[in-house]
Protein backbone atom coordinates (compact mmCIF):
# COMPACT_ATOMS: atom_id res chain seq x y z
CA UNK A 1 0.00 0.00 0.00
CA UNK A 2 1.29 3.46 -0.93
CA UNK A 3 1.72 5.82 2.04
CA UNK A 4 3.33 8.75 0.33
CA UNK A 5 6.89 9.97 0.63
CA UNK A 6 8.78 8.95 3.78
CA UNK A 7 9.30 11.84 6.16
CA UNK A 8 12.73 12.69 7.45
CA UNK A 9 13.17 12.00 11.16
CA UNK A 10 12.62 14.98 13.40
CA UNK A 11 15.78 16.49 14.75
CA UNK A 12 16.45 17.24 18.40
CA UNK A 13 19.21 19.53 19.54
CA UNK A 14 19.95 17.33 22.56
CA UNK A 15 20.65 14.17 20.54
CA UNK A 16 24.05 13.37 19.14
CA UNK A 17 25.89 16.10 21.02
CA UNK A 18 28.34 13.84 22.84
CA UNK A 19 30.58 11.04 21.65
CA UNK A 20 28.86 7.72 21.84
CA UNK A 21 25.36 9.19 22.12
CA UNK A 22 22.54 8.64 19.64
CA UNK A 23 23.75 8.95 16.01
CA UNK A 24 23.40 12.48 14.77
CA UNK A 25 20.67 13.41 12.34
CA UNK A 26 20.38 16.24 9.86
CA UNK A 27 22.79 19.12 10.56
CA UNK A 28 24.23 17.37 13.71
CA UNK A 29 27.79 16.44 14.47
CA UNK A 30 28.77 12.83 14.70
CA UNK A 31 31.99 11.19 15.83
CA UNK A 32 33.27 7.86 16.88
CA UNK A 33 34.47 7.24 20.43
CA UNK A 34 38.18 6.74 19.68
CA UNK A 35 40.56 9.44 21.02
CA UNK A 36 41.09 10.74 17.47
CA UNK A 37 37.35 10.86 16.88
CA UNK A 38 36.78 12.71 20.12
CA UNK A 39 39.47 15.28 19.31
CA UNK A 40 37.94 15.78 15.88
CA UNK A 41 34.53 16.24 17.48
CA UNK A 42 35.80 18.77 20.06
CA UNK A 43 37.54 20.70 17.28
CA UNK A 44 34.34 20.95 15.20
CA UNK A 45 31.95 21.47 18.12
CA UNK A 46 33.88 24.39 19.60
CA UNK A 47 35.33 25.69 16.32
CA UNK A 48 38.91 25.29 17.55
CA UNK A 49 42.09 24.00 16.01
CA UNK A 50 42.90 20.32 16.22
CA UNK A 51 46.02 20.88 18.42
CA UNK A 52 43.99 22.93 20.90
CA UNK A 53 41.26 20.28 20.91
CA UNK A 54 43.87 17.59 21.48
CA UNK A 55 45.28 19.47 24.49
CA UNK A 56 41.80 20.03 25.83
CA UNK A 57 40.92 16.36 25.47
CA UNK A 58 44.19 15.32 27.14
CA UNK A 59 43.56 17.66 30.07
CA UNK A 60 40.07 16.31 30.57
CA UNK A 61 41.39 12.75 30.54
CA UNK A 62 44.05 13.58 33.11
CA UNK A 63 41.53 15.29 35.37
CA UNK A 64 39.24 12.27 35.15
CA UNK A 65 42.08 9.89 35.98
CA UNK A 66 43.25 12.09 38.84
CA UNK A 67 39.77 12.19 40.36
CA UNK A 68 39.41 8.44 39.98
CA UNK A 69 42.78 7.80 41.62
CA UNK A 70 41.97 10.09 44.54
CA UNK A 71 38.72 8.27 45.19
CA UNK A 72 40.45 4.91 44.90
CA UNK A 73 43.19 6.04 47.28
CA UNK A 74 40.78 7.13 49.99
CA UNK A 75 40.97 4.59 52.83
CA UNK A 76 37.79 2.68 53.53
CA UNK A 77 36.58 3.41 57.04
CA UNK A 78 36.22 0.35 59.23
CA UNK A 79 32.89 -1.16 60.04
CA UNK A 80 31.93 -0.54 63.67
CA UNK A 81 30.24 -3.31 65.65
CA UNK A 82 28.79 -2.10 68.95
CA UNK A 83 28.71 -4.45 71.92
CA UNK A 84 26.46 -2.72 74.49
CA UNK A 85 26.66 -2.71 78.25
CA UNK A 86 24.16 -4.07 80.72
CA UNK A 87 20.53 -2.95 80.97
CA UNK A 88 20.47 -0.81 77.83
CA UNK A 89 18.27 -1.65 74.86
CA UNK A 90 19.25 -0.83 71.25
CA UNK A 91 17.37 2.48 71.22
CA UNK A 92 20.08 4.17 73.30
CA UNK A 93 22.56 3.64 70.47
CA UNK A 94 20.34 4.82 67.61
CA UNK A 95 21.67 8.38 67.47
CA UNK A 96 25.31 7.33 67.62
CA UNK A 97 24.78 4.73 64.92
CA UNK A 98 23.43 7.52 62.71
CA UNK A 99 26.49 9.63 63.53
CA UNK A 100 28.77 6.75 62.56
CA UNK A 101 26.96 6.17 59.29
CA UNK A 102 27.01 9.88 58.51
CA UNK A 103 30.78 9.80 58.93
CA UNK A 104 31.14 6.93 56.46
CA UNK A 105 31.20 3.94 58.83
CA UNK A 106 28.99 0.94 58.43
CA UNK A 107 27.56 0.35 61.93
CA UNK A 108 25.96 -2.64 63.63
CA UNK A 109 24.52 -3.04 67.12
CA UNK A 110 24.53 -6.47 68.75
CA UNK A 111 21.37 -7.38 70.64
CA UNK A 112 22.69 -9.36 73.60
CA UNK A 113 20.34 -12.07 74.91
CA UNK A 114 21.40 -11.44 78.51
CA UNK A 115 19.74 -8.00 78.37
CA UNK A 116 16.00 -8.15 79.05
CA UNK A 117 15.84 -11.85 78.26
CA UNK A 118 12.39 -13.44 78.31
CA UNK A 119 13.39 -17.11 78.26
CA UNK A 120 14.14 -18.88 81.53
CA UNK A 121 16.69 -19.69 82.70
CA UNK A 122 18.25 -16.39 81.68
CA UNK A 123 21.33 -16.70 79.51
CA UNK A 124 24.83 -15.46 80.25
CA UNK A 125 28.27 -14.89 78.78
CA UNK A 126 28.44 -17.81 76.30
CA UNK A 127 25.18 -16.81 74.63
CA UNK A 128 26.24 -13.15 74.44
CA UNK A 129 29.54 -14.16 72.87
CA UNK A 130 27.65 -16.25 70.31
CA UNK A 131 25.42 -13.27 69.48
CA UNK A 132 28.45 -11.08 68.74
CA UNK A 133 30.01 -13.76 66.57
CA UNK A 134 26.76 -14.13 64.66
CA UNK A 135 27.13 -10.47 63.68
CA UNK A 136 30.86 -10.73 62.95
CA UNK A 137 30.67 -13.85 60.77
CA UNK A 138 28.93 -12.38 57.70
CA UNK A 139 31.02 -9.19 57.93
CA UNK A 140 34.39 -10.92 57.95
CA UNK A 141 33.15 -13.27 55.22
CA UNK A 142 32.86 -10.14 53.06
CA UNK A 143 36.45 -9.22 53.94
CA UNK A 144 35.44 -6.20 56.02
CA UNK A 145 37.79 -4.66 58.56
CA UNK A 146 36.00 -4.18 61.86
CA UNK A 147 36.37 -2.10 64.99
CA UNK A 148 34.66 -3.75 67.95
CA UNK A 149 33.33 -0.96 70.19
CA UNK A 150 32.55 -2.36 73.63
CA UNK A 151 30.76 -0.37 76.32
CA UNK A 152 30.73 -1.13 80.05
CA UNK A 153 30.04 -4.86 80.65
CA UNK A 154 30.14 -5.26 76.88
CA UNK A 155 33.91 -5.25 77.33
CA UNK A 156 33.68 -8.72 78.86
CA UNK A 157 31.55 -10.01 76.00
CA UNK A 158 33.63 -8.41 73.24
CA UNK A 159 36.91 -9.61 74.75
CA UNK A 160 35.77 -13.21 74.47
CA UNK A 161 33.93 -12.88 71.16
CA UNK A 162 36.97 -11.53 69.31
CA UNK A 163 39.05 -14.67 69.68
CA UNK A 164 39.85 -15.99 66.20
CA UNK A 165 38.22 -13.02 64.49
CA UNK A 166 41.18 -10.65 64.61
CA UNK A 167 42.93 -9.70 61.38
CA UNK A 168 46.17 -11.50 62.27
CA UNK A 169 44.43 -14.79 63.00
CA UNK A 170 42.44 -14.58 59.78
CA UNK A 171 45.50 -13.68 57.71
CA UNK A 172 47.32 -16.68 59.16
CA UNK A 173 44.41 -18.79 57.93
CA UNK A 174 44.60 -17.20 54.48
CA UNK A 175 41.44 -15.14 54.96
CA UNK A 176 40.65 -11.47 54.45
CA UNK A 177 39.05 -9.04 56.86
CA UNK A 178 38.64 -9.29 60.59
CA UNK A 179 38.69 -7.22 63.74
CA UNK A 180 41.46 -4.64 63.49
CA UNK A 181 41.00 -3.27 67.00
CA UNK A 182 38.85 -3.72 70.06
CA UNK A 183 37.95 -0.40 71.67
CA UNK A 184 36.87 -0.32 75.30
CA UNK A 185 34.51 2.57 76.01
CA UNK A 186 34.41 2.93 79.81
CA UNK A 187 34.36 -0.86 79.69
CA UNK A 188 35.32 -3.76 81.89
CA UNK A 189 38.53 -5.60 81.03
CA UNK A 190 38.67 -8.74 83.14
CA UNK A 191 41.81 -10.77 83.77
CA UNK A 192 41.47 -14.37 82.71
CA UNK A 193 39.42 -16.32 85.27
CA UNK A 194 37.96 -13.21 86.91
CA UNK A 195 34.25 -12.36 86.91
CA UNK A 196 32.60 -8.97 86.96
CA UNK A 197 31.10 -9.53 90.40
CA UNK A 198 34.48 -10.81 91.58
CA UNK A 199 36.17 -7.65 90.36
CA UNK A 200 33.66 -5.69 92.41
CA UNK A 201 34.69 -7.58 95.54
CA UNK A 202 31.98 -10.22 95.40
CA UNK A 203 29.17 -7.76 96.02
CA UNK A 204 27.08 -5.60 93.68
CA UNK A 205 27.61 -1.87 93.80
CA UNK A 206 25.22 0.09 96.03
CA UNK A 207 23.13 1.25 93.08
CA UNK A 208 22.69 -2.27 91.69
CA UNK A 209 19.67 -4.38 92.57
CA UNK A 210 19.76 -8.18 92.44
CA UNK A 211 16.47 -10.06 92.48
CA UNK A 212 13.14 -10.11 90.72
CA UNK A 213 11.04 -8.34 93.32
CA UNK A 214 12.70 -4.93 92.95
CA UNK A 215 12.87 -4.86 89.16
CA UNK A 216 10.33 -2.79 87.21
CA UNK A 217 9.79 -4.81 84.06
CA UNK A 218 9.67 -2.65 80.91
CA UNK A 219 6.60 -2.83 78.67
CA UNK A 220 8.24 -5.13 76.09
CA UNK A 221 8.81 -7.89 78.65
CA UNK A 222 5.97 -10.40 78.90
CA UNK A 223 6.83 -13.15 81.36
CA UNK A 224 4.52 -15.65 82.98
CA UNK A 225 4.15 -14.39 86.57
CA UNK A 226 3.91 -17.98 87.71
CA UNK A 227 7.52 -18.51 86.66
CA UNK A 228 8.83 -15.72 88.88
CA UNK A 229 9.13 -15.43 92.62
CA UNK A 230 10.96 -12.84 94.73
CA UNK A 231 13.45 -15.53 95.71
CA UNK A 232 14.67 -15.93 92.13
CA UNK A 233 17.69 -13.66 92.19
CA UNK A 234 18.64 -14.29 88.59
CA UNK A 235 18.98 -10.73 87.27
CA UNK A 236 20.53 -7.36 88.01
CA UNK A 237 19.10 -3.91 87.42
CA UNK A 238 19.76 -0.34 88.44
CA UNK A 239 18.07 1.09 91.51
CA UNK A 240 15.38 3.40 90.05
CA UNK A 241 16.16 6.03 92.69
CA UNK A 242 19.89 6.12 91.88
CA UNK A 243 20.25 4.95 88.31
CA UNK A 244 19.48 8.26 86.54
CA UNK A 245 22.34 10.05 88.30
CA UNK A 246 24.67 7.06 88.10
CA UNK A 247 24.27 6.30 84.41
CA UNK A 248 23.33 9.63 82.88
CA UNK A 249 24.71 12.33 85.19
CA UNK A 250 25.91 14.57 82.33
CA UNK A 251 22.46 14.78 80.75
CA UNK A 252 19.60 17.14 81.63
CA UNK A 253 17.28 15.83 84.33
CA UNK A 254 14.44 14.99 81.94
CA UNK A 255 16.79 12.95 79.74
CA UNK A 256 18.23 11.18 82.78
CA UNK A 257 14.71 10.10 83.67
CA UNK A 258 13.89 9.06 80.13
CA UNK A 259 16.92 6.85 79.61
CA UNK A 260 16.66 5.31 83.07
CA UNK A 261 13.10 4.32 82.22
CA UNK A 262 14.27 2.82 78.91
CA UNK A 263 16.63 0.49 80.78
CA UNK A 264 15.83 -3.09 81.68
CA UNK A 265 17.60 -5.87 83.59
CA UNK A 266 20.59 -8.06 82.77
CA UNK A 267 21.07 -11.70 83.65
CA UNK A 268 23.06 -12.25 86.84
CA UNK A 269 24.80 -15.08 85.00
CA UNK A 270 26.75 -12.49 82.98
CA UNK A 271 28.04 -10.93 86.21
CA UNK A 272 29.15 -14.20 87.77
CA UNK A 273 30.79 -15.88 84.76
CA UNK A 274 34.60 -15.98 84.78
CA UNK A 275 36.14 -14.49 81.64
CA UNK A 276 38.28 -17.09 79.83
CA UNK A 277 40.16 -14.88 77.33
CA UNK A 278 42.38 -11.79 77.32
CA UNK A 279 42.69 -10.37 73.80
CA UNK A 280 45.37 -7.87 74.86
CA UNK A 281 47.55 -10.77 76.01
CA UNK A 282 47.13 -12.53 72.67
CA UNK A 283 48.34 -9.84 70.28
CA UNK A 284 44.95 -8.30 69.46
CA UNK A 285 45.25 -4.49 69.28
CA UNK A 286 43.19 -2.61 71.83
CA UNK A 287 42.37 0.95 72.82
CA UNK A 288 40.49 2.66 75.63
CA UNK A 289 38.18 5.68 75.69
CA UNK A 290 38.02 7.11 79.20
CA UNK A 291 35.00 8.93 80.65
CA UNK A 292 36.21 11.15 83.48
CA UNK A 293 32.83 12.11 84.99
CA UNK A 294 31.60 8.53 85.12
CA UNK A 295 29.52 7.62 88.18
CA UNK A 296 28.94 4.02 87.05
CA UNK A 297 32.53 2.97 86.31
CA UNK A 298 34.78 5.51 88.05
CA UNK A 299 37.72 6.94 86.13
CA UNK A 300 40.43 5.45 88.40
CA UNK A 301 38.96 1.97 87.92
CA UNK A 302 38.98 2.53 84.16
CA UNK A 303 42.64 3.54 84.32
CA UNK A 304 43.56 0.46 86.32
CA UNK A 305 41.93 -1.91 83.84
CA UNK A 306 43.26 -0.07 80.78
CA UNK A 307 46.82 -0.50 82.07
CA UNK A 308 46.56 -4.12 80.93
CA UNK A 309 46.87 -2.85 77.35
CA UNK A 310 50.52 -1.95 77.93
CA UNK A 311 52.51 1.26 78.32
CA UNK A 312 51.80 2.83 74.94
CA UNK A 313 48.20 1.87 74.22
CA UNK A 314 45.97 4.12 72.17
CA UNK A 315 43.51 6.11 74.22
CA UNK A 316 41.24 9.13 74.25
CA UNK A 317 39.52 10.95 77.09
CA UNK A 318 36.05 12.45 77.24
CA UNK A 319 34.77 14.66 80.03
CA UNK A 320 31.51 12.77 80.13
CA UNK A 321 29.42 10.44 82.18
CA UNK A 322 29.05 6.74 81.48
CA UNK A 323 27.12 7.14 78.22
CA UNK A 324 28.81 9.65 75.89
CA UNK A 325 26.93 8.13 72.94
CA UNK A 326 23.93 9.93 74.43
CA UNK A 327 25.49 13.09 75.83
CA UNK A 328 28.20 13.88 73.24
CA UNK A 329 27.94 11.62 70.17
CA UNK A 330 30.07 13.84 67.92
CA UNK A 331 32.90 13.98 70.44
CA UNK A 332 32.67 10.22 70.86
CA UNK A 333 32.99 9.81 67.09
CA UNK A 334 36.12 11.96 67.13
CA UNK A 335 37.57 9.93 70.01
CA UNK A 336 36.79 6.64 68.27
CA UNK A 337 38.43 7.76 65.04
CA UNK A 338 41.41 9.08 67.00
CA UNK A 339 42.16 5.68 68.52
CA UNK A 340 41.43 3.68 65.37
CA UNK A 341 43.08 5.75 62.62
Amino acid sequence: MFHGPEKAPATRPDIGLFPGSHPSTTNHLHCNTTPAGCIHYVSRAFNTSAPFAANMFSLLCHLFLLGFSLVAAMPNKPTVVIVPGSWQLPIVWDEFRSVLEGAGHEAHHVALPSIGGTTLPLTGLPEDVAAVRDVLNPLVAQGKEIVLLCHSSGGIVGSNAVEGFDVAARQAAGKLGGVVRIVYLAAFMLPQGQSLIGLLGGQPLPWMVIGVSSIPFPPHVQLDPGLLTPSQEDRVSGDPALFPEVGFNDLPAEEQTRWAQEATYTSLALFTAPSPYEPWANGIPGAFIFTTLDNALPYPLQQGMAAQLGPDFRNATLESGHCPFLSMPQQLLAALEQVTC
